[in-house]
C-alpha cells in the first residue's frame, strides 16, 4: 500500500519516518514482549480481529473515497487471503483464547492491556487528524493509554482487583473496553465496603461500582448488539453499503 501511494523506496523518505504515536505503539509492543509476552494476545485481538471485522466495509468506503475503481492496490491492508471465512476464523480464535489455562490475574491483565492497545490505536488516528489539519484535533497523552494496565497491576499488588472469573460467576460480562472514555459502563450503581477475610480486622476494601460511560462503537456489538443498532455510526455504514449496492445495480 505504501509503495502504491508513495512509490518504491518510500521507507527511506520523510514518509517512512516513524511518527511519535506510532513510535509509542511500537515501544509498547516491545515492552510487553520483554516483560509479559502473553499480553501480545491483547494487541493481536484488538488490532487484527478489529480489521477483520470491519476492515472490508472500510475498504469499500476507502475505495470509493479515493476513487480506486475496484482495484486492490492501496487497500491490501484489508485483504486476508489466507482466511476463507471471517466468521469461522473469529469464532475459532475466540474459542482458542477461552481454552487457555490462565489465572484470574492473567485474565485481568489481558483485559487491561486490550484497553491499552485500543487507546494506542486511537492515538495513531488522532495524530493523523492533527497532521490533516482537523480543527480541534489533538493527541491524548500516552499515560491515558497505559493507565489501564498500570492501574490493574497496582490493584493486584494491593489485593483489591476483582478477578475476571469472579465477575463471570456473578453474571457480569467483562468487556475489554469497559473503562475506555470514563467509568465502567457495565458496573452497578452501588458502592460497597467489604472486609477481606485474610486481612487485618481494621483493613477494609472499598469496591466502588462506577456508573456512566459505555463501550465505543463498533466494539459494543460484541456484547450489546441492541445498543449498537441505536448508534448513528451503524446507520451511516448501512447507508454507505446500500448506496454502494444501489450504484452496482444501476450500473
Amino acid at each position: 500500500d505504501a509503495e502504491f501511494f508513495h512509490g518504491m523506496g518510500w521507507e527511506k523518505t520523510a514518509v517512512g519516518a516513524v511518527s511519535p504515536a506510532t513510535g509509542d505503539y511500537v515501544d509498547r509492543l516491545r515492552y510487553v514482549a520483554k516483560t509479559e509476552p502473553l499480553l501480545l494476545l491483547s494487541h493481536a485481538y484488538t488490532r487484527y480481529l478489529g480489521d477483520l471485522s470491519g476492515g472490508r466495509i472500510l475498504a469499500r468506503v476507502a475505495r470509493r473515497a479515493l476513487n480506486l475503481k475496484g482495484s486492490k492496490d492501496g487497500l491490501r491492508f484489508y485483504e486476508f487471503e489466507l482466511i476463507d471465512n471471517a466468521k469461522t476464523f473469529k469464532d475459532s480464535y475466540r474459542r482458542a483464547l477461552d481454552d487457555l489455562n490462565l489465572s484470574p490475574d492473567q485474565v485481568d491483565r489481558l483485559v487491561a492491556e486490550a484497553n491499552v492497545a485500543f487507546v494506542l490505536n486511537m492515538r495513531v488516528f488522532e495524530e493523523l487528524d492533527v497532521k490533516g489539519g482537523v480543527k480541534g484535533a489533538k493527541v491524548r497523552p500516552l499515560v491515558e493509554a497505559t493507565k489501564y494496565y498500570d492501574r490493574c497491576v497496582e490493584e493486584q499488588k494491593q489485593g483489591r482487583r476483582g478477578s475476571a472469573s469472579g465477575n463471570a460467576a456473578n453474571g457480569e460480562g467483562k468487556c475489554p473496553f469497559a473503562y475506555l472514555g470514563g467509568p465502567n459502563p457495565h458496573a452497578n450503581t452501588t458502592t460497597e465496603t467489604t472486609t477481606k477475610a485474610h486481612s487485618k480486622p481494621t483493613a477494609v476494601v472499598e469496591d466502588v461500582n462506577e456508573k456512566g460511560g459505555r463501550c465505543p462503537w463498533p466494539f459494543v456489538f460484541c456484547h450489546d448488539p441492541a445498543q449498537g443498532m441505536k448508534d448513528w455510526q451503524t446507520w451511516l455504514v448501512i447507508g454507505l453499503i446500500l448506496s454502494y449496492l444501489w450504484s452496482k445495480m444501476q450500473s
